[in-house]
């Protein structure tokens, strides 16, 4: 697993400065953004505001950090705002502003109980401070689909979609399916999602999302048949698509599936329809998740379906340590109830 590190860009001003800089800054520094082509050196040298360039930031931006070299640098904040304002209104400049200091990041974490346990989310917990879900410009709800086994459909820290459907019988009945199969769906839509900063239980993955549950109930796994695997990510599909092309008022915004099951030591060559599935739909704007067995085994090596297939619009993931290093202990319940 790769660990998700926040990167703050700086958004440099592109108008003059009217008012005084109240933040934290180096006393004897700009930055200043020159138009395309102009040479730092010969602006330093024109200029009657006493300064030289110190070094370049960005080479294809030609942006600059420069320095004072008068005695006198700014002395009041009113002067600095006079010189930066002249600065500024030179025609080879689009932008001038303080090299700001005091920069921190801005992690947020939530106020949950248990999330504190929940090892795995503090090892991307840094890209909170990103985004942590919610809904699109629009006001559309970002829906996640679970395509899975077991979903307690009323459980207070995770909000489902009315969405939901059973690509085994092909109606809304979603089972919950307790005591056997365990509630696998519920377990994995709670890492996905479970409501953030709430005061319950744990945390998501994302704070604030919609999980649509997609069952495939059964109660002995090998009884399973693809077709229900392919109904079950059509219907996501159909929704997708009804959202784009009704501009989103109709169908739902689903971004991602996830799913936990599959074919051990299988070759993705046999199953092209199952492959195919994941890149339509990528075509409609949905990335896809799925997880291969809980074995000592390199897939690439001896197969495994679905996540030896090719489509660039699926990401497969394994089962990792607390230290974020590959679980080495042979298959235990291997990927038993959907991924146990």
């Amino acid at each position: 697993m790769k660990k998700i590190f926040c990167i703050f860009i700086v958004s440099i001003l592109i108008y003059s400065i009217h008012a005084q800089d109240s933040h934290a800054y180096v006393e004897n520094q700009l930055i200043i953004w020159l138009e395309p082509g102009v040479d730092a050196y010969e602006f330093a040298a024109n200029s009657a505001q006493s300064i030289r360039p110190k070094e370049l930031l960005g080479e294809h931006w030609n942006v600059w950090l420069f320095e004072f070299t008068d005695e006198i640098r700014q002395r009041t904040a009113i002067q600095r705002t006079a010189r930066m304002n002249a600065l500024a209104s030179n025609n080879d400049v689009r932008s001038v502003q303080n090299n700001h200091t005091n920069i921190a990041l801005r992690i947020t974490y939530p106020n949950d109980p248990l999330w504190i346990y929940q090892w795995a989310v503090g090892v991307i917990g840094e890209a909170w401070c990103i985004a942590t879900g919610g809904f699109t410009a629009s006001g559309s709800e970002i829906v996640i689909a679970v395509v899975d086994n077991g979903f307690d459909l009323n459980h207070e820290d995770i909000r489902f979609s009315s969405h939901g459907w059973n690509a085994q019988n092909q109606t809304d009945d979603i089972p919950i399916d307790y005591p056997f199969p365990p509630p696998h769906g519920t377990h994995v839509a709670g890492i996905a999602g479970a409501i953030g900063n709430n005061n319950i239980g744990i945390t998501g993955v994302n704070w604030n999302v919609t999980i649509l549950p997609v069952s495939i109930s059964f109660l002995d796994r090998h009884l399973m048949e693809e077709v229900a695997v392919i109904r079950a990510y059509h219907h996501i599909y159909s929704l997708r698509r009804l959202y784009n092309e009704t501009n989103g008022q109709s169908g739902a915004f689903i971004v991602a599936t996830n799913s936990s099951f599959g074919i051990d030591r299988a070759n993705a060559f046999r199953f092209r329809d199952w492959c195919e599935m994941y890149n339509k739909l990528g075509q409609v704007g949905i990335l896809n998740v799925a997880a291969t067995a809980n074995a000592n085994w390199d897939v690439d090596i001896v197969g495994d379906i679905p996540t030896t297939c090719p489509s660039p619009f699926l990401i497969s993931v394994t089962n990792t340590t607390f230290w974020d290093t590959k679980v080495r202990w042979y298959r235990w319940l291997g990927r038993c109830c959907l991924g146990c």
